[in-house]
């Protein structure tokens, strides 16, 4: 019924807080499922396990690539979700409880292509959003809760790790999207899903996530925020013309917090260089 895709890059599965609170709480999770577990890092080998399908990628396919590996098992073996766990996720017995609950309505609903939780990083809310869909995420976004009205002009997003896809919705539009590996791919699948009309159920629980975009002086490399704001100018020309000009405006605004902060003045002319680029 659900394959389960863990991502790793550096770390053995042991010492992923997603892997350590899976084995925790897995039993309560009332469906079929089978867990991959893909490691990004040609360092570190990792052989199957009972608990587990182990696949050693010849490089870092980063999230995309790994996440279509996944949906593609998925498909050959008839399984109707796809769950995503980034290394960093903490999942609840409460998590699964309210998966068992989505997916024995969500045959009742075949508009309901993905359910995703609250995700927080102590105690600071992180996702779901929603965002008009003319001027996109850049400037202004508001949360979103379970049973939170949302208008027919915004879009929600929830995060990667946490979120239950439909497999065979992911696979019409053509799986995700290798244009986009790792930063901002959750928000072209979401995209899709307002496009085509299907609908998002937001989860009644709340898991935890280590993000590096709440601290990107500290936790990001120069090398991934370059990757980062390309991935963010992307997707604001399938937005459309205003939503660059927005995201223009973000431009302006971290170069000049980059500009005067020791810590983030390295990430400066990367963020000058995607400025320049917006057309």
């Amino acid at each position: 019924m659900i394959e389960i895709v863990l991502v790793l890059y550096g770390i053995a599965p042991e010492q992923s807080r997603a892997f350590v609170s899976l084995r925790r709480h897995i039993a309560r999770l009332g469906v079929d499922y089978e867990l991959v577990v893909y490691n990004n890092d040609t360092s570190l080998h990792i052989p199957d396990s009972a608990e587990y399908v182990a696949v050693n990628a010849e490089g870092n396919d980063m999230l995309a690539r790994a996440y279509n590996y996944a949906l593609q098992r998925a498909a050959r073996e008839g399984r109707k979700w796809l769950l995503l766990l980034d290394h960093d996720t903490e999942v609840t017995a409460e998590y699964f409880e309210a998966l068992n609950v989505f997916v024995s309505k969500a045959a009742a609903s075949p508009e309901v292509v993905a359910a995703v939780p609250e995700v927080c990083q102590q105690g600071v809310y992180l996702s779901p959003i929603a965002y008009n869909i003319h001027i996109g995420p850049f400037l202004y976004f508001r949360k979103v809760f379970c049973n939170t009205a949302v208008s027919q002009k915004q879009c929600i997003v929830g995060f990667n790790s946490g979120a239950v896809l439909d497999v065979d919705f992911i696979t019409s539009i053509g799986g995700f999207s290798e244009h986009y590996p790792m930063d901002m791919l959750d928000y072209w699948y979401f995209l899709q899903i307002y496009l085509h009309h299907r609908k998002v159920i937001i989860l009644p629980v709340a898991i935890e996530q280590c993000l590096s975009l709440m601290d990107i002086a500290k936790e990001m490399s120069s090398e991934r925020y370059r990757n980062y704001v390309a991935s963010l100018s992307l997707f604001a020309a399938e937005l459309g013309v205003i939503a660059r000009l927005c995201l223009k405006i973000k431009f302006v605004k971290d170069m000049l917090s980059q500009a005067l902060s020791h810590n983030k003045q390295k990430f400066v002319r990367y963020t000058i260089k995607e400025l320049i680029s917006i057309k």
